[in-house]
């Protein structure tokens, strides 16, 4: 009877053993994933420099939008943001789950891409829609809760967003920075002119920073959604190429 249990002791020592050994196993290979995946999309970030030029006298900026879409013919756009270093192309392809955990060159990686909601029409939507994961080494949107900060906004250029479309250049300016539950009410692509004041209002009034920018005159806003610790991080900014 005593040597059973001194067997079963045994046993149930070497299966927790195994069990954590396993576990050290699983949690080690996923790390070095993690590492491979954001040391890729580290090193494709310092190679579209050679794409996108930005004059720091002027501010103007050049794109080589001709070898981007040779790349990555889902390409609709280049977004900057004023302060950060988020400087991609945008994506847009018929669902919202590829670019989830697939890269710029369409390569597996779980850092994904920063893409435009499929549903999304460029040109006409009232609510232009832009997903990216918020990645720990702050690529992707990695850097888009610099936008929670009240002292961010002490630089009034951290207010404008950039997004070119070809030979367009459109800014957008800043009205609401907020942390929201997963909901679908603020990624809805499908705003209408009769609910468009309504919208811009219900948002605006989200905001977790006190912003006076101006949307009264404006036909579009963009929208970024990322996540936030469980919840997601919003930010709408207007655009002010329509505001006189």
């Amino acid at each position: 009877m005593a040597k059973r249990r001194l067997r079963l002791k045994r046993w149930i020592k070497e299966l927790f053993m195994y069990i954590f050994l396993g576990l050290i196993v699983y949690s080690s290979i996923n790390i070095a994933l993690y590492n491979f995946n954001t040391g890729d999309i580290k090193e494709m970030t310092e190679a579209f420099k050679q794409f996108v030029k930005i004059d720091e006298e002027t501010k103007e900026v050049s794109i080589d939008y001709n070898s981007l879409k040779n790349i990555n013919d889902d390409m609709k756009a280049y977004l900057i943001i004023n302060g950060t270093n988020i400087s991609y192309p945008v994506v847009q392809t018929s669902n919202n789950d590829f670019y989830l955990s697939h890269d710029f060159a369409k390569n597996v990686n779980k850092s994904g891409w920063i893409f435009f909601d499929y549903s999304n029409n460029i040109e006409e939507d009232k609510n232009l829609v832009i997903y990216g994961h918020a990645m720990k080494n702050k690529t992707m949107f990695g850097e888009l809760s610099k936008l929670l900060d009240n002292t961010w906004y002490n630089n009034p250029n951290n207010l404008d967003i950039k997004l070119y479309i070809d030979d367009k250049e459109y800014t957008y300016r800043v009205f609401s920075v907020y942390k929201v539950n997963i909901e679908n009410y603020y990624i809805n692509t499908n705003i209408t002119e009769d609910t468009f004041d309504s919208f811009i209002n219900t948002v605006k009034n989200r905001s977790d920073i006190v912003l006076d920018t101006d949307t009264t005159n404006t036909r579009q806003i963009l929208t970024l959604s990322t996540c936030y610790d469980n919840v997601r991080l919003a930010v709408h900014a207007a655009r002010v190429n329509d505001i006189n």
